[in-house]
């Protein structure tokens, strides 16, 4: 490979690195073939699951979601209304991300940063004001969710 090959090649890898491709998941439900789901899990204490799926009508294998699951370790702490910063406040909130699809199986290479506040609490339904951002290192360029928004997760009926 010749000095210019070379140095084309430097720069087209440190341009892709330096800008990451961003998605607004809280915005995805209103686009075509996505879905929303806001759930408080039955008997886990209070387990909240916000997911966001893909599915492509009449197509195999295509389908993913993106899984954010934020346990609520210390309810007294957690309504007081107040910001809970995800990392500094682990006591209190932990935050989970995955993204399952048929053709992910990586877990390493996660951060997840921000801060959520609860604005109501009742044994049914949690209403939180995510302001949250989660980097995807897995893959040869960063990928970053960003949850900015409130949604209320209610336990589903049985």
């Amino acid at each position: 490979m010749n000095l210019k090959a070379t140095i084309a090649s430097l720069l087209i890898f440190c341009i892709g690195n330096c800008f990451a491709q961003t998605t607004k998941v809280l915005q995805l439900k209103n686009k075509i073939n996505f879905t929303e789901r806001n759930t408080l899990l039955p008997d886990t204490g209070f387990i909240l699951e916000q997911e966001v799926w893909y599915d492509l009508p009449n197509s195999i294998d295509e389908e993913y979601g993106l899984v954010l699951t934020i346990n609520i370790k210390d309810t007294l702490r957690a309504k007081q209304l107040k910001p809970i910063d995800v990392n500094k406040d682990s006591n209190v909130i932990q935050c989970n991300w995955s993204q399952r699809s048929a053709w992910n199986w990586k877990k390493d290479g996660i951060k997840i940063k921000g801060t959520i506040r609860i604005i109501s609490f009742t044994k049914t339904t949690v209403t939180a004001e995510l302001k949250l951002t989660v980097t995807d290192y897995r893959f040869n360029h960063r990928i970053i969710y960003l949850y900015s928004g409130t949604r209320t997760f209610a336990k589903e009926k049985r």
